[in-house]
């Protein structure tokens, strides 16, 4: 299942609002069991994509199998226990601080 960047910010806004509903100092539910796979596939095709475009010195006719297979292994890298959380976790850390005139 494809998830366009449309869908991917409502989904991580979604969760933003369920965690920002919960005092501060309280653990967030775990993520849904969709959520997971759904955002680690749009985080590395959305890498794949921007990678794909690049044009490093030394990349040849194989630089878009190359992309695509480092996009899968960067998928199954983020379905790793933890992983997504973390990911969710350093976004609401910074989205706090930038609320709280942190980067002002």
């Amino acid at each position: 299942m494809k998830v366009s960047k449309h869908q991917l910010r409502r989904l991580i806004k979604e969760e933003k609002r369920k965690l920002h509903e919960q005092p501060f100092n309280q653990r967030p539910p775990p993520i849904p069991s969709l959520m997971p796979n759904d955002l680690a596939q749009w985080i590395s095709t959305a890498w794949e994509e921007d990678y794909v475009t690049l044009d490093f010195e030394g990349t040849g006719p194989t630089w878009s199998k190359e992309t695509q297979v480092a996009a899968s292994e960067l998928e199954r890298a983020l379905q790793q226990p933890g992983v997504l959380r973390a990911v969710l976790d350093v976004m609401t850390d910074v989205e706090e601080r930038l609320h709280n005139g942190e980067f002002a």
